[in-house]
């Protein structure tokens, strides 16, 4: 296909190309190289992208929904409100990406590198980030819900405001990040390390947090209502203000941990000095 001069096909060099505005639907760019192409305004739903090269590629209100981006590059790429509904991104190198306000429900981001990346206010929910690279990420106000994030690294990432609901993070690697009023309710957090994490004013009805890592960190104001704590450990942890309603803490360790103005109902082995 040959368009404004542009031979599109499978391995094309398409470098600084500009693409903007055109409807793509379905063409096999597999293996191009688009770095620095303007594909704003394009629509490549049910594209075939995979192993291409779209370094710094300026897709700003691009559509890929239903596209193969699978081991693509789309790292440091100004993404900001595309459109990627049920994309396959697996294997993606997206560090440093800007997909602020964007649209990536429905996709599969397992083993994607999403370090550094700026996903403020993204749509994300029903996504896999298995095994996903998300250290450093700025995620406030991200939709997450029913998301499956086992063994993602989410270290030193910005969460302020997000939604959490119902995600799986089993096992994921949160040490020191951001997760002020965070929604993790239903959430389930089993082996979970949160060494660190800032959670004030979080909230995590029904969460499980079984045999967690909550070292050293911030739940000041906190809802842990029905919350699952048996064999976490919360020495060091700032519990000031927190709710702790019908909360198990069998075999909890609360070593040091700032217990002012907690407020208890119901709780399953509730320490003494409670």
């Amino acid at each position: 296909m040959n368009i404004n001069g542009y031979e599109l096909k499978p391995d094309a060099n398409l470098v600084n190309a500009d693409l903007s505005g055109l409807d793509l639907k379905g063409i096999n760019l597999k293996g191009a190289n688009l770095v620095g192409a303007d594909l704003r305004n394009t629509d490549l739903s049910s594209a075939n992208l995979c192993h291409a090269n779209l370094y710094g590629a300026r897709l700003r209100y691009t559509i890929f929904d239903g596209a193969n981006l699978k081991d693509i590059n789309i790292s440091a790429c100004d993404s900001r409100e595309a459109v990627m509904r049920g994309v396959d991104l697996r294997g993606a190198n997206m560090v440093g990406i800007d997909l602020t306000f964007a649209d990536v429900s429905n996709s599969n981001l397992s083993d994607a590198n999403l370090y550094g990346a700026r996903l403020q206010y993204t749509v994300f929910k029903n996504c896999y980030f298995i095994d996903a690279i998300l250290k450093g990420a700025n995620l406030d106000g991200a939709n997450l819900e029913n998301a499956q994030l086992p063994n993602v690294d989410l270290q030193y990432a910005h969460l302020d405001d997000a939604i959490l609901k119902n995600v799986n993070l089993e096992n994921g690697k949160l040490c020191n990040a951001y997760l002020f009023s965070v929604n993790l309710t239903n959430a389930d957090l089993t082996g979970a390390n949160l060494t660190g994490v800032n959670l004030t004013e979080a909230v995590l009805e029904d969460t499980n947090l079984l045999n967690a890592q909550l070292l050293n960190s911030n739940l000041e104001y906190t809802n842990l209502t029905n919350a699952n704590l048996t064999n976490a450990n919360l020495e060091g942890v700032n519990l000031m203000g927190a709710k702790l309603y019908v909360t198990d803490l069998t075999n909890a360790n609360l070593t040091n941990a700032n217990l002012t103005n907690v407020k208890t109902y119901g709780v399953f082995n509730l320490p003494r000095r409670i």
